[in-house]
């Protein structure tokens, strides 16, 4: 699965991706995060979750509160505790927006 999915590409131009909620691959990019973290490859988790912390595609904003709790959890995984600290604080300025 983590194989198939670091191999998937929007298809769609550049252009299309801004709005499309499907062709970003937002929900294919986080999966794939916690699918590398789950299997211990913490930095490399950390690496495609930092990809949802984009201003495009709009629809990568849904994506920002799981994507910086994943990064979070990677830099403790790390024993990065000031990374761990800044993707903490950075959920926290979110505000309460539900669950992730």
């Amino acid at each position: 699965a983590i194989r198939e999915l670091a191999a998937m590409q929007p298809v769609e131009p550049r252009a299309s991706l801004t709005w499309g909620p499907f062709e970003s691959l937002g929900s294919e990019r986080l999966l794939l995060a916690r699918l590398l973290l789950a299997s211990g490859n913490a930095r490399e988790a950390e690496r495609v979750a930092s990809q949802l912390d984009a201003t495009e595609p709009a629809i990568y904003l849904m994506y920002l509160r799981p994507s910086l709790l994943l990064r979070r959890d990677a830099a403790r995984l790390l024993r990065n505790d000031a990374q761990a600290a800044f993707y903490q604080s950075r959920v926290e300025g979110l505000g309460d927006s539900g669950p992730p």
